[in-house]
């Protein structure tokens, strides 16, 4: 019944008999995230009519008033609206870094994206992240993703670690955030202290590299640490705004945001992220399976594609899936990428495929 429901052939069923091999590398693109929170954009649904209607945060609770007003008197003076609304989201954005008062249409614009990708007020992803997550952590799998958004925290925030006993209480047993590793060296990055040490290291055991950075990261210039919390949602509109103190040094210094800005022509200037990257590539080289989710390989992500092509040059992959509703029409963009891998293709969301392998 699941194979009619999903449209999986026997011959995908058994290419996902068992969990990935240890040291998998796990890939996420929005489309595993929109899996699990479909009112998530995907990029290609992003323009400006989109982050001006209420109704698309979360029934419009979190909607970013103030920064949608600006965005609409930004437009009221403009002498091209259609066309800015019009506008994919990527090229629109880098157009707004040369606009700046009264309106700030760029600031507002990330603004806005920060708070489509909260998750404020949303429900929880479902059990199936949970057994997934603890499968990589068991593992020893990475797991690599473009997307800003705090999806894969928010289900550890709520997946307990199973140090003590069901049932026990005890303050430092609330949750699994413990196990994520951002991958940025720990003297570049503010640790609030614990009254003491989890009972069961180590810490930081599920690698998760985030590439573009995150709406939670933040950057001190007083300081200069980085604030890598897992779950702060407002955190970019704080860095925005110069909203609040920085936690590390607590004085109302300049920070910064921590993300690569979804425009078309990518820099990867900032330390913590390069050095993301440079974990992404050592872990990209040295496996044999990449599983890529919800992932469209776009083209004209000129950054991505260079890295995935030189870490295959020198790697050990050898195998690689697509999970995906339109797997098989992306697969051209992969056989270019990994000529001499196996690739097999899933038509389905990255939950339907985790539901099926986390089961097995």
């Amino acid at each position: 019944m699941w194979e009619l429901e999903t449209g999986m052939r026997s011959s995908q069923l058994s290419s996902m008999s068992s969990m990935d091999r240890p040291g998998t590398v796990y890939f996420l693109g929005a489309g595993a995230s929109k899996a699990f929170h479909p009112d998530f954009p995907l990029a290609g649904e992003l323009k400006l009519d989109y982050l001006l209607q209420s109704s698309n945060y979360d029934e419009g609770r979190t909607a970013p008033d103030l920064a949608i007003r600006q965005l609409e008197g930004f437009l009221e003076k403009s002498p091209e609206p259609s066309r800015i609304r019009s506008q994919p989201f990527e090229k629109l954005l880098g157009e707004f870094q040369v606009e700046s008062e009264p309106y700030y249409p760029y600031e507002n614009s990330l603004i806005c994206l920060c708070r489509l990708l909260s998750l404020e007020n949303r429900s929880l992803s479902g059990p199936v992240l949970d057994d997934w997550l603890r499968k990589v952590r068991e593992q020893h799998c990475t797991i690599i993703t473009t997307n800003y958004d705090t999806a894969v925290e928010d289900v550890l925030s709520n997946l307990g670690t199973g140090e003590l006993p069901l049932g026990a209480l005890d303050a430092l047993d609330r949750d699994a955030l413990h196990w994520l590793d951002y991958g940025v060296s720990k003297r570049l990055v503010y640790r609030r202290r614990e009254p003491r040490r989890w009972r069961n290291p180590p810490e930081g055991s599920i690698l998760f590299l985030k590439l573009h950075g995150s709406i939670s990261w933040l950057y001190c210039v007083g300081c200069c640490k980085y604030v890598l919390d897992r779950m702060h949602q407002h955190a970019m509109e704080y860095a925005i705004s110069a909203y609040g103190k920085c936690p590390s040094c607590n004085k109302a210094t300049l920070r910064q945001t921590v993300i690569v800005p979804p425009v078309e022509a990518k820099k990867y200037e900032d330390v913590a992220i390069r050095t993301i990257w440079r974990r992404a590539r050592k872990e990209l080289r040295a496996t044999e399976e990449v599983t890529f989710a919800g992932f469209s390989l776009n083209p004209v992500d000129s950054g991505i594609q260079e890295l995935l092509s030189k870490a295959y040059v020198s790697s050990r992959i050898r195998k690689v899936r697509i999970v995906d509703p339109h797997a098989e029409k992306l697969l051209p963009r992969y056989r270019e990428l990994y000529p001499g891998a196996r690739i097999d293709t899933f038509n389905m969301s990255w939950k339907d495929y985790l539901l099926h392998e986390c089961r097995l």
